[in-house]
C-alpha cells in the first residue's frame, strides 16, 4: 500500500523543544485532518445532493442508531461531538424538513425525543446507495483486514481522546 506524503505543516522539528510523542501526535493530527477533510467532501457532495447537509446527515444517522423511542439532544449533541446549541439548530431544519420527528419523554414530559422519521430513512437510504461506489473503491484498496483494523485503531483512538478530555474536565473542576 502506498503511503501518502504530506507536507510538513509545521517548522521542522528541531525547532522545538518536544517529546517524540508530541512531533508523532502532532504528525498523525495533520494526515487525520487531510483524511478527514477528503471523506467528509464526498459525504457533503452526496449529502447535498438529497438537500441535507453533513451535520444533519450524521445527526440523522446518530438518531437511525438511537432506541426505537428516540433520544434526546444533549446525547446526540456527544454522539456528533458538536455544541447542544448545534444540535438545537440542526434537529430544528431536520423537522421542518419532516426528516426527525420529536415527541415527549413519557417519563418525563419536560424531555423532547428525537427520533429519525421515514423521510429521514430514505434519505440516509439514499446517500448510502450514491456512496456505494466510492466505499468499494477504498474497501478494495485498504482490503478488509486493515478496514477492520483501522476501525477498531479509530475506536480506540475515540475512547482514548473522550478518556482524556474528561479526565481533564474533572481536574480543572477540582481546582
Amino acid at each position: 500500500m502506498a503511503s501518502v506524503v504530506l507536507q510538513p505543516f509545521l517548522a521542522p522539528v528541531e525547532n522545538y523543544e518536544s517529546s517524540a510523542a508530541t512531533v508523532r501526535w502532532t504528525e498523525l493530527t495533520g494526515k487525520i485532518l487531510v483524511c478527514s477533510r477528503m471523506l467528509r467532501e464526498q459525504l457533503s457532495r452526496r449529502a447535498g445532493r438529497q438537500e441535507i447537509s453533513e451535520g444533519e446527515f450524521f445527526l440523522l444517522w446518530a438518531c437511525q442508531e438511537a432506541a426505537p423511542m428516540g433520544v434526546v439532544q444533549g446525547q446526540l449533541a456527544k454522539s456528533i461531538a458538536v455544541s447542544p446549541a448545534h444540535v438545537s439548530v440542526l434537529v430544528e431544519q431536520l423537522r421542518k424538513k419532516g426528516l426527525l420527528e420529536s415527541r415527549r419523554d413519557p417519563s418525563d414530559r419536560r424531555r423532547q425525543l428525537w427520533r429519525i422519521s421515514p423521510a429521514g430513512h430514505a434519505a440516509i437510504k439514499t446517500v448510502l446507495e450514491d456512496l456505494t461506489d466510492w466505499a468499494g473503491d477504498i474497501q478494495a484498496k485498504l482490503g478488509n483486514d486493515a478496514d477492520r483494523a483501522l476501525g477498531q485503531l479509530i475506536e480506540e483512538l475515540i475512547a482514548a481522546l473522550r478518556n482524556r478530555s474528561t479526565g481533564l474536565a474533572k481536574h480543572r473542576g477540582a481546582a
